[in-house]
């Protein structure tokens, strides 16, 4: 027998993104973690409706961000480290 699947505990309302930066608009009927379906690097910044919140990594390896209960406004953003923009430079030249 397999287990039953556990109900949805909330929904995307709207999202877009492009690249490096990605937003969308929730509703969570319980606190929990939404799952942002890009590999974990920690440099992904999250911003909860515009306050910065920590990131984790959920299994496998995708992103995730611990919010409250209710509506919310998510934006995520990959800043990498400004010396990985003079080494991608460095070898080109």
């Amino acid at each position: 027998r397999e287990p039953a699947a556990a109900a949805p505990r909330g929904e995307v309302l709207e999202s877009s993104g492009a690249r490096n930066r990605h937003e969308a608009r929730l509703r969570l009927e319980a606190p929990g973690y939404v799952l942002f379906r890009m590999t974990y690097h920690p440099h992904w910044q999250a911003e909860l409706d515009g306050r910065p919140t920590r990131t984790v990594m959920l299994s496998p390896g995708y992103v995730g961000v611990p919010a409250p209960a209710g509506q919310h406004a998510l934006v995520l953003t990959y800043r990498p480290p400004r010396w990985t923009l003079v080494a991608l430079i460095g070898g080109l030249v």
